[in-house]
């Protein structure tokens, strides 16, 4: 397993830090992935990448998949 840091950023790549409750915080948290995860998440990023013709974040992946799980239920 490896240990991955996550930090979700805003759009244009800086963390908002708001000071009153009309924003949604964002929170850095420690997760364990498996491997097997790991590299599908990867590969989900590379395919995002070359579909974007921009940069993806391991973390808006992760967020991605998350969302995408739970719109589905």
């Amino acid at each position: 397993m490896k240990q991955i840091d996550i930090v979700t950023y805003k759009k244009g790549g800086k963390a908002i830090r708001p000071t009153n409750s009309f924003f949604i915080k964002d929170k850095r948290i420690c997760v364990m992935i498996d491997d097997d995860i790991d590299k599908k998440l990867r590969f989900l990023q590379a395919e995002l990448i070359r579909t974007n013709q921009g940069s993806v974040s391991y973390s808006g992946v992760i967020n991605y998949v998350l969302r995408k799980h739970f719109m589905e239920k």
